[in-house]
């Protein structure tokens, strides 16, 4: 498995191994939530990686930049991850195996200072979890 992530580009945070996907990847419109037509290599092989591994889930997490306001980029975050988790699920991957959340322009990865930096910060983070892993249990 671990193969396979590094193929996928991934790296290892606390919430799993995450695959960022940007928006030179994704494609959307400015505003929009509407993937491209055809094929987005880096869905396919995440969908065959979910394939391979069907005890993964996965978090689907929509960021913007903070162009707009903060209520309008939630909903727009939301959106994007949500389109991403329909094309995995065109692609064969069970909606029950994802979570979907926005989270609007709230964790920016890079300041804000001109048209590259607003971009890094638009994306979609795919995390790939283990059930269970990482949740609060009861010790009874």
């Amino acid at each position: 498995m671990l193969r396979d992530y590094a193929a996928l580009g991934a790296r290892f945070t606390p919430r799993g191994a995450l695959v960022s996907l940007g928006e030179e990847t994704l494609r959307f419109a400015p505003g929009a939530a509407e993937l491209p037509e055809g094929p987005i290599a880096p869905l396919t092989a995440i969908a065959e990686h979910l394939q391979a591994h069907p005890e993964l889930q996965v978090l689907l997490s929509g960021h913007t930049d903070a162009s707009g306001d903060a209520s309008g980029n939630l909903v727009l975050s939301q959106a994007r991850a949500e389109a991403v988790a329909a094309a995995l699920v065109a692609l064969g991957i069970e909606s029950a195996r994802m979570t979907v959340e926005g989270v609007g322009s709230s964790e920016p990865l890079v300041e804000e200072i001109d048209a590259a930096s607003r971009a890094t910060n638009r994306r979609v983070e795919v995390y790939f979890t283990l059930p269970g892993v990482g949740e609060d249990r009861d010790p009874a």
